[in-house]
């Protein structure tokens, strides 16, 4: 999902809550990607080169991906 910086401010808590159940979220400047917010074992998947975090990122981006 994306997020406006504000929105992403103002609702901090519920973009990690998602971020940990529904994968990578998104973070927009006025339109412009401009950072992602990972769950802790996302995160430990990037460092580890895994393919779990690339299919959870499709996934989230296709709306496949289950809470």
């Amino acid at each position: 999902m994306d997020w406006q910086l504000q929105d992403a401010k103002n609702q901090f808590s519920k973009v990690v809550q998602k971020a940990r159940h529904e994968g990578p979220q998104e973070i927009t400047v006025r339109g412009e990607r401009t950072a992602v917010v990972l769950s802790a074992r996302d995160y430990d998947a990037l460092l580890a080169g895994g393919r779990h975090l690339s299919m959870r990122c499709s996934a989230a981006r296709s709306g496949t991906m289950n809470s």
